[in-house]
């Protein structure tokens, strides 16, 4: 399963200029840095309110009662 999704949440890069290169693209195309910035914040957001958290061997677990304190308020 894929949390996220490359060009949608995140934007993906294999070498350090790449990363360069895509950094500079992106300072020019504000639209669309801002969309995948902004679906990649409601992506993470709505993995984190589901309670639903991953362990290093990516097994799917429920967040314990009580684990989000704020939340349980």
């Amino acid at each position: 399963m894929n949390y996220f999704t490359p060009g949608i949440h995140f934007v993906p890069f294999e070498s350090v200029r790449d990363a360069h290169d895509k950094a500079v693209y992106y300072l020019e195309a504000n639209e669309q840095a801002n969309r995948i910035r902004l679906e990649g914040q409601r992506r993470a957001k709505a993995l984190i309110e589901s309670r639903v958290f991953w362990l290093p061997n990516s097994t799917l677990h429920l967040a314990p009662k009580g684990f989000f304190l704020e939340r349980d308020k």
